[in-house]
């Protein structure tokens, strides 16, 4: 401090807002990257820039603040001496502390204060702000040339973070830009060709686009983090990989070789025998019951399944079964050409989900039934037996509990009740194509049973009410 001046209670209001931790370490920045610092960290720190610090430098700087606690107060209309200064000593309200703060109050008397701030970037005499952040702006600005026997780098840090720097060596160029949206694109130049990159994100997701041009190839790459395609042109062809889809607007394209694709795909597909011959159509057209319909179209058609053939015949201009879209639409009733001789599905190949309009219908003629007898009572204490479940399927895809039953469970349940399985139809065990097992539970065998179940509960009711 400077000079030392006396108050004492020469003021209107005083405020004591208590003193801080002493100082225990110092630290002075040389730039952005370097720090020398001495002390440890149980009390206060005195952070300051300079550029010229040495370590010697920041240990006697410690030495000599070490333990002093600085005291935060404001007083207020303070009759001071008018040639006090920031960073002078003052001794006011029964205390002494640096002059941090001076205010007039236009009638002679100022309002003065060291202010309780845990980081104090005052200097005596103190800047004004627009100098104080000019001189920093300057700081943050930084041009770099750094020269070696291998390498010549050329570096600009802006002030928004953006770096742009330049690398000339033995091996090549190369350019590296850092935009404010984080952003970069580099660019390199050596023996083995040149390469422009260009990454950084869009919505969230990383992406990148590259042109890797060499003596031998020329490669265009765009990428993201869930899909990408990649356009090589090589000296002995064109190679395209892609996760997405390709589009090509042009009036005509010519293949003079054969063309090989795991899929094809057009408004119309000519197709021609070995003799060159048309012998049927793939098109596309607008239908009054969907957007568009394909049609195959040729004199015959036919289908080669791996035992045996499928044909597919059309009547009057109309089929009875179309394949649109990822569904079959079929035009008429689909049933098998035998009563109840074939399954639709498989022990593993069972269907996912079955829709309908109305429940389904089982047949329940008497005329179709024989052995038709009473419940006993067996099948109503095995009901008792098994206990509802809640689960998820290990094949779903949406994540839902289902409720049901658990195949071993009811055919414990059958057991204790003795009752095997050619006496309750609502369980069945197949086999799988490996040899091993796997259950089925038919849900409308147990509606009976749950039926029995409540005849007797509303039985026992209905004694119980007679009885009251």
């Amino acid at each position: 401090m400077s000079d030392k001046y006396y108050v004492g209670g020469d003021i209107t209001s005083f405020s004591d807002n208590g003193k801080y931790k002493p100082i225990s370490r110092v630290t002075l920045l040389v730039d952005d990257e370097n720090s020398l610092t001495a002390g440890d960290d149980t009390g206060m720190e005195v952070i300051a820039s300079c550029p010229h610090a040495t370590q010697p430098m920041v240990s006697a700087l410690l030495q000599t603040m070490k333990g002093y606690q600085y005291q935060a107060y404001e007083a207020g209309a303070a009759n001071i001496d008018p040639a006090a200064e920031l960073g002078d000593g003052v001794t006011v309200g029964g205390i002494y502390s640096p002059l941090s703060k001076l205010s007039d109050d236009g009638r002679g008397y100022a309002g003065i204060s060291s202010p309780g701030e845990a980081e104090m970037e005052d200097e005596y005499p103190a800047e004004g702000y627009i100098t104080q952040e000019f001189n920093r702006k300057i700081a943050e600005t930084r041009s770099t040339i750094t020269k070696t026997s291998e390498e010549i780098m050329l570096k600009v840090k802006g002030v928004d973070g953006r770096v742009t720097s330049l690398s000339t060596s033995i091996d090549g160029i190369e350019a590296n830009i850092s935009s404010l949206n984080g952003s970069i694109t580099n660019i390199k130049a050596d023996i083995n060709g040149l390469r422009t990159t260009v990454s950084g994100k869009i919505d969230g997701s990383t992406a990148q686009s590259m042109i890797d041009q060499s003596i031998d190839k020329i490669t265009l790459s765009v990428s993201s983090s869930s899909s990408g395609t990649t356009f090589k042109i090589l000296s002995n062809g064109v190679v395209v990989d892609s996760t997405g889809s390709i589009d090509l607007h042009v009036d005509a394209v010519n293949i003079d070789g054969t063309l090989t694709a795991s899929e094809i795909e057009g408004d119309t597909i000519t197709v021609r025998n070995d003799n060159g011959r048309r012998c049927g159509y793939i098109y596309t057209e607008y239908a009054s019951t969907a957007d568009y319909k394909m049609t195959l179209e040729s004199k015959a058609m036919e289908l080669n399944a791996t035992s045996g053939n499928l044909y597919l015949s059309g009547n009057n201009g109309r089929s009875a079964l179309n394949f649109d879209y990822d569904f079959i639409d079929c035009r008429g009733d689909f049933a098998p050409n035998a009563d109840n001789r074939y399954n639709l599905g498989a022990p593993n190949f069972v269907w996912s989900t079955i829709y309908c309009s109305t429940n389904e219908l089982n047949g329940s003629d008497r005329n179709i039934k024989n052995s038709i007898e009473a419940l006993p009572v067996k099948y109503v204490r095995m009901f008792e037996l098994v206990e509802p479940k809640r689960y998820k399927l290990n094949s779903g895809t949406s994540g839902r509990y289902h409720t049901g039953f658990i195949a071993q469970e009811v055919e414990d349940a059958m057991r204790a009740c003795g009752i095997d399985s050619q006496e309750f139809a609502g369980w069945a065990a197949a086999k799988l194509d490996d040899g091993s097992e796997t259950y089925f539970l038919r849900y409308g065998e147990f509606i009976p049973i749950l039926w029995a179940k409540v005849r007797e509960q509303e039985a026992r009711i209905r004694r119980l009410e007679a009885s009251a």
